[in-house]
């Protein structure tokens, strides 16, 4: 017999993370959940960044903001102040500390590291089976693992691949109070290509090379970009590379499954990454916190639409 829990949630990423923390601030705090993650996250291996005009549930966790932004054209450029809006970056491995803590806090929520092989909607249950040969089963099972494929000739896809570079510089380069957001003066070779810069301060900042297309490039090709972006645009003394970052997020109007029964898809493998900008921290929380309300009030975590 499947070990029996209130939730199970699969996968423990932004969404998988986001939901236990939720769960955790709502009425079911002391239901009995199970988080299955591949591995233990130790790295800091990405940055969220979003728009928000007020506090939000992760304030604690913004590394910085900026309420001022460069944006530029190959002739134009502009200074503009969002305000009210800042604009604010989470690191991934605070994200992940604090998170943590709060599991470790709860006794009521067990961590397992494993590989996810199956999940199957039982009618009144749903399972969750690893490669391991162990199985689980709940009420509901909440899945951020994404096992389907994307048919391209039927929908329109693109990839946003990028990679970053934390460099400090040995003197002040980077205006700290105002990051650059887009700047698209390098040659786009018939790709949407831009670079954000986000200063932590006025000697250190994350210069990031964005790109939308489907072909990726090798590391070589990304940091020989990266180079000459700083080169040409940000300094020409010497400076060090203190962190390093690369990703891809799918962009697509692909029709993801919400709910299959007693799952749920929540994060990317739910439709939660905005298809025109690959936004997708704060979006997730907002579908997220509506999730966890409509299951204290009704037990039924029903998914409202993306677009209310």
């Amino acid at each position: 017999m499947p070990n029996t829990y209130d939730i199970i949630i699969s996968g423990g990423g932004l969404a998988g993370l986001s939901l236990v923390h939720h769960l955790l601030h709502s009425p079911w705090r002391e239901k009995r959940i199970l988080l299955i993650d591949r591995e233990q996250k130790r790295a800091n291996d990405r940055t969220w960044c979003f728009w928000e005009a007020s506090p939000g549930p992760f304030e604690h966790l913004v590394h910085q903001r900026w309420d001022r932004l460069h944006f530029y054209g190959p002739e134009f450029g502009r200074r503009l102040d969002i305000r009210p809006y800042e604009y604010k970056m989470i690191r991934g491995i605070d994200f992940y500390r604090s998170v943590g803590a709060e599991i470790e806090a709860a006794p009521n929520v067990e961590l397992r590291y494993g590989q996810v092989e199956r999940l199957i909607d039982a009618g009144e249950k749903g399972q969750v089976q690893l490669t391991d040969g162990s199985s689980f089963e709940a009420d509901w099972v909440f899945n951020s693992i994404f096992f389907g494929t994307i048919d391209r000739k039927t929908c329109n896809y693109l990839d946003q691949h990028f990679k970053g570079w934390v460099v400090r510089t040995s003197e002040p380069a980077f205006d700290a109070d105002t990051a650059v957001l887009m700047d698209f003066r390098i040659p786009q070779l018939g790709e949407t290509r831009f670079f954000y810069v986000l200063p932590l301060d006025d000697r250190q900042a994350l210069v990031e090379l964005a790109i939308f297309s489907n072909d990726h490039l090798t590391d070589a090709s990304y940091d020989e970009l990266i180079a000459g972006y700083l080169r040409e645009y940000v300094t020409d003394r010497p400076y060090e590379i203190v962190h390093q970052e690369k990703g891809v997020i799918p962009m697509t109007d692909h029709p993801f499954p919400q709910r299959e029964g007693r799952i749920l898809h929540i994060g990317t493998a739910g439709g939660h990454t905005k298809p025109s900008t690959g936004y997708t921290f704060w979006r997730l929380q907002g579908f997220l916190q509506r999730m966890v309300a409509d299951l204290a009030a009704s037990g039924d975590p029903l998914p409202r639409s993306l677009l209310s």
